[in-house]
């Protein structure tokens, strides 16, 4: 699968909040850095066993929805630019733009650092 198809895929399993499928696309030794933005907590996180326990306590209570903007592939990097939708802390509508940059190790994702606006 392409680095392009890989993150298509991973952006319609965290809008269908499917974790199994995230699961596979990421390498064992995996880093994701989430830098401080208004919908998930500011962490890094090592291992796909951290990473997937991260993401299944906080995708199943999130309702936002992620529209891929433009994806950038250069050799086994990437950027991810995106709009999500959801629900601010006080219930209003939340827009974020987010542009998530990848490294990939062959076909699985080996890090993630994601900034947002």
């Amino acid at each position: 699968m392409s680095h392009e198809a890989t993150l298509r895929t991973m952006y319609s399993a965290m809008n269908d909040k499917d974790t199994a499928t995230i699961k596979d696309l990421i390498a064992e030794d995996a880093t994701f850095h989430m830098l401080p933005n208004p919908v998930i907590p500011a962490a890094t996180i090592s291992g796909r066993d951290e990473i997937m326990a991260f993401m299944e306590e906080h995708i199943p209570q999130l309702d936002m929805q992620q529209e891929i903007q433009q994806i950038s592939v250069h050799d086994d990097f990437a950027t991810v630019y995106v709009t999500s939708t959801s629900k601010g802390s006080d219930g209003s509508p939340l827009t974020v733009k987010w542009a998530d940059v990848f490294e990939f190790a062959g076909d699985r994702i080996k890090g993630h650092v994601s900034l947002s606006s």
